[in-house]
């Protein structure tokens, strides 16, 4: 790389722009897109180093959330699959990375990635070199581009001193303060990290490689010039470009989508959980799943302390308190829209075009920050309050303290599973040592697991969970006037049966959820399976202890029969959906199964005999007798667990 000093003097402060990269200049964007420009280069084994996996550009307690989800190395993939199985094998066949992609990251005096640059300033001199003249543009004191100036071509750069000038793009300078700037690679970390280890392994390779980099940067990301940010818009080149390639995971795909509320949401609640220690391995992220690259995992709680995942999250969010369909308008009413019309309609967008997924520019920002002030902190009391959630957490950090006084100690294997802990990975056989294996199986044996614990980290019970709350608080503005005292008071009403471990009302051996919430003792997911889940937490709220708990706090509240009539008719019409549901499962699968049933050989032959006289009718008409005594067995377990009559479970109550 060349040693050259870009153009100064126009700066009352020495710029120390003491690194420079060579290339070709472009720029990339329609009339209505923010203006990404690069410079294409070749970088051989020195220059690379200039370049960083975001892991290594950020620390822990350098960056917020969304700046850091990119941030962990796939090693199997680097090893096996890029390495082993194609650098490696390159006898007779012709080897070629396509180019990676950088991007320009500033740091302030305080070693914090920027969001905007201060200011930017444009020079062109008058001083003529051979042929050309010079234009500079040189943002703060981070880094400038230097290109010489033409009088004819075809290729122009769009400044904002002199407008569209012509220039040679191909004798294009990157001048840089390597002190203030990084270049942190966005699409090709892989690649880059398979390139460094091969070199590594065979380091008389290193004169033959030659790799194409593409270093872009935000022009426009100016403080005081529009709502573009070099972050944001770093993010949404990331999904863009891993959703038109090799797609990465559901969950960076979910953390990443600025189009999406529940999105945003979950990278709040992550990023107030990430601010609150630097320490990442007692950070509460440990619980909530977010970097796993497999898709068949995004949806699964896959570590043995993990709450719940990024993608489970989301989901359950788009399900529930971002559900605006026909039927619901969930979203309106939880965010307080209605309140705040006039602020949303401004640019003449309304109001009720606002969905999960639809909203415009301006409006993102209020949407964000109605997110952040209404949402975040309910949210995490949901995750982290109820006592089957603080049990799985507090084994966590007595394991961890287990853990790391053994790391100190030098306890084989220990160091290495206390480092990849720091990093939200996991310990691979295939890539450490047994030890280090070993290390990581005693960590999880020491925290706490039962069936029990493991219903609640379903997805299944996340959504119906974030349901049952999400219909309390829409069905009458007492319940959201005050979101964190009632979030209180609804994690605790559920503890005397919905969360208590002697219960065990979400098992699979409880006659009343199979067919219904269980099918074939695997946890139904169907849309179906997914109403039982709910409909039953919903149910639960028949229990005295934990509907008078509500109860009292409605009646510290004046004015609020409605809303104690409404949540008492939201329990009623789970109910009775449940138990329409598991009488309608019950006949269902005896009219599909009954010749495998355990009925009287007697009854069953009589069936026999109606199927072989084509009197389907009549079949349907006795199983759907003899099915009662089924049903009614189901109904007498649930009315005893949830401390009712068989007779209050079955009764209708007509709307007045």
């Amino acid at each position: 790389m060349n040693e050259d000093i870009g153009f100064e003097e126009t700066y009352e402060v020495e710029l120390e722009l003491t690194k420079t990269v060579k290339g070709t200049l472009g720029s990339f964007h329609t009339k209505d897109s923010y203006p990404v420009n690069y410079l294409l280069t070749a970088m051989n084994h020195r220059d690379l180093e200039c370049l960083e996996v975001a892991a290594e550009a950020f620390d822990f307690e350098q960056v917020n959330f969304e700046e850091m989800v990119q941030r962990e190395i796939d090693v199997k993939r680097v090893n096996k699959e890029i390495v082993a199985q194609y650098l490696e094998k390159g006898t007779n066949n012709a080897l070629f990375f396509p180019p990676i992609i950088v991007s320009v990251v500033g740091f302030d005096e305080e070693e914090m990635p920027l969001h905007k640059y201060e200011n930017c300033t444009e020079c062109s001199d008058e001083v003529v070199t051979g042929k050309n003249s010079f234009f500079y543009k040189t943002w703060d004191r981070h880094f400038q581009i230097e290109v010489p100036r033409v009088k004819s071509g075809f290729d122009f750069y769009s400044s904002d001193n002199y407008g569209d000038i012509q220039i040679y793009k191909h004798a294009a300078k990157l001048n840089f303060d390597p002190n203030l700037v990084k270049f942190v690679v966005i699409d090709g970390q892989h690649r880059f990290k398979a390139i460094q280890e091969y070199l590594r392994r065979y380091p008389e390779q290193k004169k033959f490689l030659n790799i194409p980099v593409c270093i872009c940067f935000s022009p426009k990301a100016i403080e005081n010039n529009g709502p573009e940010d070099i972050l944001d818009t770093l993010r949404n080149m990331f999904v863009t470009i891993n959703n038109t390639g090799k797609k990465v995971s559901g969950h960076y795909i979910d953390l990443l989508n600025d189009s999406s509320l529940a999105s945003q949401t979950v990278r709040t609640l992550a990023n107030h959980w990430k601010k609150q220690t630097d320490d990442p391995t007692e950070s509460k992220l440990q619980f909530l799943e977010w970097n796993q690259r497999s898709d068949s995992k995004a949806r699964r709680v896959n570590r043995s302390y993990s709450i719940t995942t990024v993608s489970m999250l989301c989901e359950a969010l788009k399900q529930t308190v971002f559900l605006n369909d026909k039927e619901h308008t969930n979203l309106h009413n939880i965010l307080n829209l209605y309140e705040m019309k006039e602020r949303l309609e401004v640019e003449g967008d309304s109001i009720y075009a606002i969905n999960e997924d639809s909203f415009s520019h301006y409006q993102k920002g209020i949407l964000y920050d109605l997110i952040k002030e209404r949402l975040i902190e309910p949210l995490e009391k949901l995750l982290t309050k109820p006592s089957v959630y603080e049990e799985k957490m507090s084994s966590y950090y007595a394991a961890l303290e287990i853990c790391k006084r053994k790391a100190r100690n030098s306890d084989a294997g220990y160091p290495t599973f206390i480092t990849e802990l720091s990093k939200f990975s996991d310990v691979d056989r295939d890539l450490h040592d047994e030890q280090s294996v070993s290390a990581s199986k005693y960590f999880s044996s020491l925290i706490s697991d039962n069936e029990h614990l493991e219903n609640y980290n379903r997805i299944v019970f996340i959504q119906a969970y974030l349901n049952c709350w999400t219909k309390i608080i829409d069905c009458h503005p007492v319940f959201r006037a005050d979101l964190n005292d009632f979030t209180e008071v609804f994690v605790k009403s559920l503890e005397p049966l919905a969360f208590n471990k002697n219960k065990m009302i979400f098992s699979k051996s409880r006659l009343f959820n199979q067919l219904t919430l269980y099918k074939n003792n695997k946890p139904n997911t169907t849309k179906f399976g997914k109403e039982c889940w709910s409909d039953l937490l919903i149910t639960t709220f028949m229990n005295s202890e934990q509907k008078d708990q509500i109860h009292a706090w409605l009646a510290k509240k004046p004015g609020t029969e409605e809303a104690k009539n409404r949540f008492n008719s939201i329990i009623e019409n789970a109910k009775c959906s449940f138990v329409d549901k598991m009488r309608q499962e019950v006949l269902k699968d005896n009219l599909k199964n009954w010749r495998s049933k355990d009925f009287p050989l007697g009854f069953r032959r009589e069936l026999e005999d109606l199927e072989t006289s084509g009197k389907q009718n009549e079949i349907g008409k006795k199983l759907e007798k003899e099915s009662q005594s089924q049903i009614d067995a189901r109904i007498e377990i649930l009315s005893n667990i949830i401390g009712v009559t068989p007779t209050i479970l079955l009764e209708r109550k007509v709307e007045s």
